[in-house]
């Protein structure tokens, strides 16, 4: 009964075709983490209006575009949407403006 993982304590991204639920990695690689928030980054500024706020859903749309592979999941446990996601990172905003949630880069300090 014990020891039942596959594949030792390797830190590697497993997506192999095993049986099993689907391919979404329990453990959040860094690399793949910062890949899919450079990808978030490229499309929320891709999408933005002048004073930088973008619709969440022209975001979401334009990233099933870029990267098909995309899940809020590999960047944060905690975000099953996108819209969960964006609140839980310290780098955006997010905001309902009249009906349409919308989201954008915090303004960084030059300090």
């Amino acid at each position: 009964t014990g020891g039942g993982t596959t594949g030792g304590g390797t830190t590697s991204t497993t997506t192999s075709s095993t049986s099993g639920p689907p391919a979404i990695p329990t453990k959040i690689t860094e690399s793949r983490r910062k890949k899919a928030l450079a990808t978030l980054e490229e499309s929320v500024t891709s999408c933005a209006d002048s004073s930088g706020w973008a619709a969440l859903g022209s975001v979401g749309t334009l990233l099933k575009e870029r990267a098909p592979t995309f899940k809020p999941q590999h960047i944060h446990d905690a975000g099953s949407t996108l819209s969960k996601l964006v609140r839980t990172l310290p780098d955006y905003e997010y905001r309902i403006r009249h009906t349409t949630a919308e989201v954008r880069l915090r303004k960084k300090n030059s300090n």
